[in-house]
């Protein structure tokens, strides 16, 4: 069976500016093989089989995936002689910080706070929770690796 070179080009899906330093994961019949993409977002993988191929992009602050669903998904291509080129995309990753104050403006430590995303689940608009995390001695609070979105937040039993 032939042998082919694989060239990975990682994007930001937002902008379309290559990604460099994104570490690319070729999965084919049990084994795996990787390669750093460059500062034009390219790497490549050599000696990789004919067929379906899974691959698989990381770095850290970005995701995988469709920003409009939050799903993470890898890509699946088919290596052949006409087709060794993957283009993957990364989604930057978004955050929510803030501090939650009581009524007179003094910081309330220990409080539970939850994220929660639209979506459309059975046909059917729902918010499903993304996650949470518990305010600080200095009542702040950070969530992190959420795509890029509208979300509604909830402190104990408040919408902030």
């Amino acid at each position: 069976m032939p042998k082919r070179t694989v060239t990975a080009v990682v994007t930001n899906g937002m902008t379309g500016e290559p990604i460099r330093r994104a570490l690319v994961t070729l999965f084919e019949g049990g084994a795996n093989a990787r390669c750093l993409t460059a500062g034009d977002g390219r790497c490549q993988i050599e000696k990789v089989s004919d067929g379906a191929t899974q691959a698989m992009v990381q770095k850290p602050g970005y995701f995988e995936g469709n920003p409009e669903s939050g799903a993470r998904s890898h890509t699946v291509f088919t290596v052949s002689a006409a087709n060794t080129d993957v283009a993957l995309r990364l989604y930057p990753g978004a955050k929510i910080v803030g501090r939650v104050l009581d009524g007179d403006g003094e910081p309330i430590e220990g409080v539970q706070i939850q994220v929660f995303a639209e979506e459309i689940v059975e046909g059917r608009r729902s918010w499903v929770g993304r996650n949470s995390t518990t305010t600080d001695d200095d009542a702040l609070y950070s969530i992190e690796e959420l795509t890029p979105g509208q979300y509604l937040v909830f402190a104990g039993s408040h919408i902030l």
